[in-house]
C-alpha cells in the first residue's frame, strides 16, 4: 500500500517537472519570436535617417501641426530622426523640389500646380508630388451684413479687396471673373476698383466703409476678418454650385467646400463656397517610393490624435484624402495607402 502510494507521488512529480519545462520552453519560444521581429522591423538601409519637413512660419498654424506629425513619425517609425523648420506654401515647394534643406511638407494645392508648370521660376518643379489633403482654405467672399450684393454677379461694378498681386485672393479673384468673362479692368470700366492690399488692410477698409467685398482666404472664420466684425457684422456671399463645378473641371485644386453656420455675424445656414485644399508634399527623387508609403500610413493611422489637437486640419480623412489632387500629381506610396485603407 504504501510502495502505490509513493509511486503514485513520484509520478504527480514528474509530471510537474515537465509542465514546468515546457512553460520554460514557451518561454524561450516567446523570446525567440520577439527577437526574429525586431530583426524584421530593422529599418530599411535604403530610407533616410534624417528627414526634414517643411512647415509655415511660427505663431501660424502650420508649424505646431508639422511638430505633431514630426513627433508622431519618430515614434512610430523607429530609428527616424525628423526636424521642422518654418516656411510658407512657395516657400515650401522650392526648398523640397530642391530637397536639401527639407525632403517633405505643406503647401496649397494651387502652387504645387503652378510650381510644377514653372510659373514662378524659369524652370519646373516636377520632382514635387502630393500624398494628401490636410486642411481646407476657404474663399470667402465677405460685405457687410446689410450690404445688397446677393452673388458673384452683383460685385462687378464694386470696389473689391484682393491681395498684393500674385496672392491667393488675387489668383482667386482672376480665376472668378475669367470664368464670367471679366477682368479687373471690366471692374474699374464699370465704376467699381481693386485694392491690392493685405489681410489686414481689407478688413480695415471693408469696416471703414472704403470697399464693398473684400476676399479672404484661409482658415474660417478668417483672423484678419474677425477684426472688422468687431465693428460691422460680416457675411459671406455664395458661389453658386454649378459655377464651382465648371471652375474645378478647369483647376481642380479649387473645390467646393461650405462656410460653416455662425462663422460670421450674417451666417445663419451654412454657404457655398470655393476652397483650396492644404496638402502634403514630398520630393520624389530623394525619398524612396517605400518610405513615403509608410510615413504617410503612419500619418493616417493617426489622424484621430492629430485632428483632434488641431481641429482646422478638417481634411485628414478617407472621404478627402485625394481631395484637390489630380492622379498626375498623386504619389504612388499615398497612392497605395488609400487603395489599402
Amino acid at each position: 500500500m504504501k510502495l502505490r502510494k509513493l509511486t503514485a507521488l513520484f509520478l504527480i512529480v514528474v509530471l510537474l517537472v515537465n509542465v514546468a519545462g515546457c512553460a520554460g520552453a514557451k518561454q524561450e519560444v516567446t523570446g525567440e519570436t520577439k527577437q526574429e521581429a525586431a530583426v524584421e522591423e530593422k529599418y530599411p538601409e535604403n530610407w533616410p535617417k534624417n528627414v526634414t519637413i517643411a512647415a509655415g512660419i511660427m505663431g501660424g498654424p502650420w508649424y505646431p501641426l508639422m511638430v505633431k506629425v514630426s513627433e508622431i513619425l519618430m515614434r512610430d517609425i523607429k530609428g527616424l530622426n525628423v526636424t521642422v523648420i518654418e516656411g510658407g506654401s512657395l516657400a515650401n515647394c522650392r526648398t523640397i523640389e530642391e530637397g536639401i534643406n527639407a525632403q517633405m511638407g505643406l503647401a496649397y494645392a494651387n502652387i504645387v500646380y503652378d510650381a510644377r508648370n514653372g510659373v514662378y521660376d524659369d524652370k519646373k518643379m516636377t520632382k514635387l508630388q502630393m500624398t494628401n489633403a490636410f486642411m481646407t482654405s476657404y474663399c470667402q467672399f465677405l460685405v457687410p451684413q446689410d450690404s445688397k450684393i446677393q452673388s458673384i454677379e452683383d460685385m462687378f461694378d464694386k470696389r473689391l479687396g484682393s491681395s498684393p498681386r500674385g496672392g491667393g485672393p488675387d489668383l482667386v479673384w482672376g480665376i472668378v471673373l475669367d470664368h464670367y468673362g471679366k477682368s479687373y479692368d471690366d471692374v474699374r470700366a464699370a465704376g467699381g476698383n481693386v485694392s491690392f492690399v493685405n489681410f489686414n488692410e481689407v478688413a480695415t477698409l471693408l469696416k471703414d466703409k472704403h470697399l464693398d467685398v473684400g476676399l479672404f482666404t484661409g482658415e474660417c472664420p478668417h483672423a484678419a476678418a474677425m477684426e472688422a466684425e468687431l465693428s460691422m457684422p460680416l457675411r459671406p456671399v455664395p458661389v453658386a454650385r454649378d459655377v464651382i463645378d465648371a471652375i474645378n473641371k478647369e483647376y481642380p485644386y479649387l473645390v467646393a467646400a461650405k462656410i460653416p453656420s455662425g462663422s460670421f455675424k450674417g451666417v445663419g445656414e451654412p454657404v457655398e463656397t470655393l476652397s483650396i485644399p492644404g496638402v502634403f508634399i514630398v520630393n520624389t527623387e530623394v525619398l524612396p517610393e517605400d518610405f513615403v508609403y509608410k510615413v504617410v500610413k503612419t500619418i493616417m493611422n493617426s489622424k484621430d490624435e492629430i485632428t483632434g489637437s488641431f481641429k482646422y486640419v478638417d481634411l485628414l480623412n478617407w472621404d478627402n484624402y485625394k481631395l484637390g489632387i489630380d492622379d498626375s500629381v498623386w504619389h504612388k506610396g499615398a497612392q497605395k495607402v488609400y487603395q489599402e485603407k
